[in-house]
């Protein structure tokens, strides 16, 4: 496929009991707001998971530009 195709790259559908990763690739996020992340996707039959690497901070971001 190249880079400029456009057939659109269809993953399958997530099904029950797979894991989701939780990141921050911009923006900081706070415990309170992962927590209701958690909630919702659990409550939708899957499993979540995060590093503590989430909750790093510089200024408005998700910790330094090398731990995103």
């Amino acid at each position: 496929m190249t880079i400029n195709s456009m057939s659109p790259i269809i993953p399958p559908f997530l099904l029950n009991q797979d894991k989701i990763e939780i990141v921050a690739p911009a923006r900081f996020v706070e415990k309170n707001e992962i927590d209701l992340a958690i909630n919702i996707i659990e409550m939708f039959g899957f499993r979540s998971n995060y590093n503590i690497s989430l909750f790093h901070q510089k200024d408005i971001f998700a910790g330094t530009k090398k731990q995103r």
